[in-house]
């Protein structure tokens, strides 16, 4: 029997772990909302896409996510001012957010210091999606434990 690639057991690994996970996409750039969805689908996830804060924050009252993907610079609402808010709607919940940007890295540390995130929850846009993906794997390893 043929051994399986890395790209493989990576697909098996991320089929594991999003199925059945609840994900959030929070966006305004429909490229990335459909790229991300296919992607999620495939795997198993229940995906749930807003374009918007005001959307987004009707989501969050409606439901409990195992993982949100939210764009830093957004019209109207950005992804910080969101942030807030969505602590301020799920007060004591742990909020699973990971920051998407297209910002240049110095002004992500600029950003950064706004808001007590890890380094490590705010990715590159520059990233294609399966990288995103790589990228949650520490945290996907702690849904699996749960």
């Amino acid at each position: 029997m043929p051994s399986m690639t890395d790209e493989q057991h990576k697909l098996k690994f991320f089929k594991k772990a999003f199925k059945g996970k609840a994900v959030l996409l929070v966006d305004d750039d429909p490229s990335w909302i459909k790229a991300l969805r296919m992607l999620l689908d495939t795997l198993g996830a229940s995906v749930n896409t807003a374009s918007d804060g005001t959307q987004a924050v009707q989501y969050m009252r409606a439901a409990r996510y195992d993982i949100i993907l939210l764009d830093i610079q957004m019209p109207g609402i950005d992804g910080w001012d969101l942030y807030a808010i969505m602590k301020q709607v799920c007060p004591g919940q742990e909020l699973p957010v990971f920051f998407l940007t297209g910002l240049p890295a110095p002004l992500q540390t600029k950003f950064i210091a706004k808001i007590p995130v890890s380094p490590q929850r705010v990715l590159q846009k520059s990233l294609t999606p399966w990288e995103i993906l790589s990228h949650l794997e520490d945290y996907l390893l702690h849904l699996e434990r749960r």
